[in-house]
Parts: C-alpha cells; structure tokens; sequence
C-alpha cells in the first residue's frame, strides 16, 4: 500500500514509454470541434481551425452562429478564428482536444489576448504551431475575464463557476451567456495590445481578478490546516511547471468525495509551454482521523519554511489522511495503477500566509516538500507558485525567496497629485523568459477614488534575473522627496533603509507609452515585504524606493 501511496502522490521522474496505457476507457474520442459563434447575435461567417502541425479547415456559421468543424486526423492544440461576412473584426479561440466544445465570441478574444501576453494573434495564428499559447494561460485568462463578468452573470441568474465562456454550450437568442453578450462591448486591437472592455454595471476590467471556486458539495471532506484550522478540499489546486528532462504541472480536482489527479506532461519542454499529453487518475476519497506525519523528503529533506517565513514546519505537523480508491485511469504517466487499487493519502496544508502551500505525502508517512499546489491568492485556484524549480524568486524582507513567476498583482487607488489617481497592475508569465505586464490607469479624479474613465498604459517586459542583489540607499515619496522607511505589514517596525532586493533587466516588448520605447533595456527592482497575510511590494526609483506600497496582496 505504501508503494502505491509513494506513486500516486510523490513526485518522481517520468520515463516516457511508447505504446504504454492503463487506460480503462478505450472509447476513442469524437472528430469534431462544435460551438457558437456569437457577439450577443450570431455571426455568420466562416469558423477555421489551426492545428499542431499548421492544418487548417473551414466551414460557415449557420443562422444561429454554432458550427461543426470535422477535425479527424487533425492534432491538437488548436487555434480556432471566426471570420464575419461583415467585415467585422476575426474573432479567435483555443481548443486542447477533439469532441469538445468551442465558443468564438469577444470574451474568448479577450482571453486570447491576454493569455498570449498582448500578441497580435493574427500572426500569431499564421505561424500556429500548437505551442505558442499554453493552455495554463488560457485557463488563467478565461478565469479573470469570467471573473470581470461576475455582476453580469449574477444578474442574468446564472452561476459563474459552472461556467467556462469557451466550452460551455449556449444558444445566440438573447437569454442566458449570449444575453450577459448583449450587455457588453468588448474590442480588442491585437496590432496594438490593447482592448476596450465595458459591461453594463460599469466594472473596471481588473486583469489580477479570479473566479471564485465552486460552492463544496455537502460531502466535501476538511482537512486540519497548519494554522489549526480546517480547510475544504473543493475546486482545482494546480503545482508550478517542475521537471528536468520534460516539463509537468499537476492538477488536482476534488469534488465532494472524488478526487481527479491529472498530470499535463510536456514533452521536451521545462517551461511547459508546448503541447502537453495529459493523464489522469480518478479515485474516490474517505476521510480518516487526524494524524502525525513520520517527517519530510524530497528537496534534499529539508523541512519546508511556512508560508509566513516564521519557522520551518514541523516534522510532526497534524494532517487528515484519507483512504483513496482508484476508479480510472488514462494516460501512460500512470501505467502502473490500475483500477481498484488503494491508498492512504494526506496533504500539510500551509495556510500561514495570503493564499497556501499544500504538499502532498510520499508514502502515506513522510510529506514531500517537492512540488507542492500553491496559490498566490484566496480560494482554491492556483496562480503559479514555489514548486521545487523556482522560475523567478525574488528576494523578500524576511531573507526568504518568493515565487512570481504567474501570479498577478494590484495597487489599489493611488492619489499622486492633486488631479490624477492612478491604479497599476501587475502580472507576471509562468513562461520563460518571464514576461511582466504592467497596466496603469490614469484618473481625472484626485480623491482616491479612481472614479472617472481611465486612460490606459499597458507596458509589456522581457525580463529576467541577474542572480545579483543590491541594496537601497533610502526612501522618498512620489515627488522625489526623501522620506522615513514604511512600516512593516505587520506592525512590528519600520522597514530598511537599507534593504535589499534581486536585481533584474527588463526589455521593453510592446508599449503604447509615448515616454517608453520598444527594445529600451531598463533595471528593475522590488522591496517585497512578506512579514504578514499581505505581502507588500515597493517599486524603486534609481537607487532609493518608493514609500507607498506599489502593490499589495
């Protein structure tokens, strides 16, 4: 039992065999890619999908918008573009497998773009080799725009997590998704990488929001948390990309008392951002009493930081094991489970800072610091995280590292004269190199209210570390003034006046700044504060750093 336990649950290298399956689900699956193509009416038109190997086929919209594409023989991932007879602007969408279904409508544009970091997709699809566009950053942007769309899919009476604006099917008559359609007007300009979004509740598109996770069935089964509370497996927990022959990311599904564990392989590529093989394991799950783990292995066995960067976890941390048992199995990343089989499982669930860190067990006694589910943020999603294979740690306050790379970030409402307010955002790529997107929104209000209609700069970066780190010489306000080092987030004292920070270069990739230019090389830098639930970062202005917190989360 233990050996299986290890399997299932450990992080272990993965010999790809050729022709390997334990798959008890030998239906092969349809050769069609069905769906809508609307804007709130249907668009009559022409549907072309993209595939792997830069096949391409077409076919006309009917009256009502849908379309059956017949893509047999074809190899995903797939680039989908609608084409209106009106000349309208092409519409783009994404799909990973056949027999599913696939929208084209402005909110799959959206997506689109920021999942391809602003690229101009038209070429982008010219060019489409299944690999330009990952399906993790496509799952993240459908996320933030169908959380930008909560007020509208509240007041339609329908339920945002159960929905996906690619895949889940709808009519173009006005009710429904397609009636939360006719109150938008979504453009977007993928020469420039720009978009106007607006709704009819007036939202200001927020591009580090996500979806709540769905409410937990009445028999979701809790699990203690390091802090001593108790946390609901519910949702989707996902790890970082990690390997070092091909690249993986782990994904856990738990609904109520069924557990899917799925293993996105990607074949040659440690960033995993080429087309991945998926495998999965269904298993039902049963909850036992609490326990103490026997240790920890993995990362050279040593014992995890918490979250907080207070201590190291214990080596007799409290966790809720459960009994699992294997239901299905596809895909040859698990070849050698088979249906039937059964386990003990837990996770150490960290819950000491804003969002977790959950390790999984090694064996059913020992918990493995390598390749933990991590979110950045509340609920049970994941933004990226520190996996074993840290992308781009920066260095914090406490002398700890934070993973960045995939996560998303916020000011709030800055007054930085007496006539604009701003707000910034900030979101970095999980790919290599690192892309950082900032947003700013300029407001004619001053009161910090960010009440006005904003005039938007959307900046893109190439960035990567130098392995150095540097030191502050003080702090001064916006004005340039020198100024007393904030306080910490957790009120404990004040911060450095000396501090220190990683240093990175930043190439500027796209703009529509007038002050910036494309290819103009810049240093970056950040004082990031993580000595409380939120975590602070601090932008510097050559060698001293700005007092007010740039982003906060």
């Amino acid at each position: 039992m233990r050996k299986i336990a290890s399997m299932f649950f450990a992080v272990s290298a993965i010999i790809l065999v050729s022709g390997c399956s334990s798959s008890s689900d030998s239906t092969p699956p349809p050769s069609t890619l069905t769906g809508t193509a609307a804007t709130g009416a249907p668009i009559a038109g022409t549907v072309t999908v993209k595939d792997a190997k830069g096949v391409e086929k077409s076919v006309a919209t009917g009256t009502n918008g849908s379309f059956t594409l017949d893509v047999a023989g074809m190899t995903p991932a797939y680039l989908l573009k609608v084409v209106p007879s009106n000349g309208s602007a092409t519409l783009f969408s994404y799909a990973t497998q056949n027999g599913q279904t696939v929208n084209l409508t402005p909110t799959t544009n959206l997506a689109m773009l920021l999942a391809s970091n602003n690229a101009d997709l038209g070429a982008v699809y010219s060019s489409w080799n299944g690999s330009a566009i990952s399906e993790a950053a496509v799952k993240t942007a459908e996320g933030t725009v169908r959380a930008n769309l909560a007020a509208e899919f509240t007041a339609a009476g329908l339920d945002i997590t159960s929905i996906d604006l690619f895949t889940t099917a709808f009519t173009a008559d006005s009710t429904g998704i397609d009636g939360v359609m006719d109150n938008l007007t979504i453009a977007v300009d993928f020469v420039a990488g720009t978009y106007m979004f607006a709704d009819s509740s007036g939202t200001t598109f927020d591009e580090s929001a996500m979806p709540p996770a769905p409410p937990a069935p009445a028999n979701a089964i809790s699990i203690v948390t390091v802090s001593g509370a108790t946390h609901v497996l519910n949702g989707t927990y996902s790890s970082a990309c990690y390997g070092s022959l091909d690249g993986r990311i782990d994904s856990l599904t738990i609904t109520g008392t069924t557990l899917v564990n799925s293993a996105a392989i990607y074949p040659g590529n440690t960033s995993c951002s080429n087309t991945p093989a998926i495998s999965e394991i269904t298993a039902t799950i049963t909850r036992r009493a609490d326990k103490l783990i026997s240790g920890w292995t993995g990362q050279g066995s040593v014992i995890p930081t918490r979250a907080d960067g207070s201590a190291p976890l214990s080596a007799t941390e409290t966790v809720t094991p459960f009994d699992i048992v294997i239901t299905n199995v596809t895909g040859f990343a698990f070849s050698n489970v088979s249906v039937g089989l059964t386990a003990i499982g837990f996770y150490v669930f960290d819950d000491t800072a804003s969002g977790y860190i959950m390790y999984r067990d090694d064996d059913g006694f020992l918990a493995s610091a390598s390749d933990p589910y991590v979110s950045t943020g509340s609920g049970s999603g994941s933004t990226g995280g520190t996996g074993s294979q840290l992308t781009f740690p920066v260095l914090t306050v406490s002398g700890n590292e934070l993973e960045i790379a995939g996560t998303s970030w916020a000011s709030g409402c800055i007054t930085i004269s007496n006539a604009i307010d701003v707000e910034i955002f900030l979101s970095v790529s999980a790919s290599v190199p690192v892309v950082l997107q900032t947003t700013q929104n300029g407001y004619t209000s001053s009161d910090g209210t960010c009440s006005t209609v904003p005039n938007s700069t959307i900046t893109t970066y190439n960035t990567v570390l130098d392995g150095t780190t540097a030191a502050i010489s003080g702090w001064q306000n916006v004005f340039g003034s020198s100024v007393l080092a904030p306080q910490k987030q957790d009120g404990s004292g004040a911060l450095s006046s000396t501090g220190s920070y990683s240093e990175m270069t930043a190439t500027i990739a796209t703009t529509n700044s007038g002050s910036l230019n494309v290819g103009e090389v810049l240093p970056f830098g950040y004082i990031v504060d993580v000595s409380a639930a939120t975590t602070a970062i601090y932008r510097l202005s050559g060698i001293n750093a700005e007092q007010t917190p740039l982003y906060l989360q």
